[in-house]
């Protein structure tokens, strides 16, 4: 599943990103779209066409429209999704087919994950929301996730990893730099010579 999403996805990603997480809205938000596409693109104009045999090709075509209508509603609710990735946070926003937007959010500006359960319907079928907050006072939601206290805890994981990883990277460079001032100090001036006491 990750390897299709990667696919899905990598127009949002920059070279060298890898994704690590998809988190996507739960699937009640699409099950309306589902059943009025069941109904009204399947079960009534073949109900129709069994009843009034001429109407094959209206029944045809009426169920090619609703299908096309249920695909748009399908990628507007997939495409609406948070891309933990190597690098940062991307909240992807699907608005149609030639509307997308992402916004990116470096971890080291990800100051707290909050997120909400309520309802019966969210209770039981665990969705709710999810908010990242910023350290430049910006906040983004996404609603109706699918489990976002794992979304909430993955992320953050995946975020602890980034900075510890940077930490380290940049103690390495730290120890680098002050190893290459000691050896031109030492090139350039020498030991200095200390009296015994």
């Amino acid at each position: 599943m990750m390897i299709v999403q990667k696919i899905l996805f990598r127009r949002h990603l920059d070279d060298e990103e890898d994704l690590i997480y998809v988190a996507h809205k739960h699937w009640s938000e699409i099950i309306a779209s589902s059943v009025k596409t069941a109904v009204f693109g399947f079960l009534v104009p073949w109900t129709v066409w069994f009843f009034i045999p001429s109407v094959f090709w209206v029944a045809v075509a009426w169920t090619f429209i609703f299908w096309c209508w249920y695909l748009y509603q399908l990628a507007d609710w997939y495409f609406d999704a948070w891309l933990a990735t190597t690098k940062s946070i991307i909240d992807v926003e699907w608005f149609g087919i030639f509307h997308n937007m992402s916004t990116r959010i470096p971890y080291a500006e990800v100051r707290e994950i909050q997120w909400e359960i309520k309802g019966i319907g969210g209770t039981l079928l665990r969705y709710g929301k999810a908010s990242i907050s910023m350290a430049t006072g910006g906040h983004v939601v996404l609603e109706n996730v699918a489990s976002p206290k794992k979304v909430e805890l993955r992320i953050i994981e995946i975020r602890d990893d980034y900075l510890r990883h940077q930490k380290m990277t940049q103690s390495e460079a730290l120890q680098e730099l002050l190893s290459d001032m000691l050896v031109d100090h030492i090139e350039k001036k020498g030991i200095p010579y200390q009296q015994p006491l």
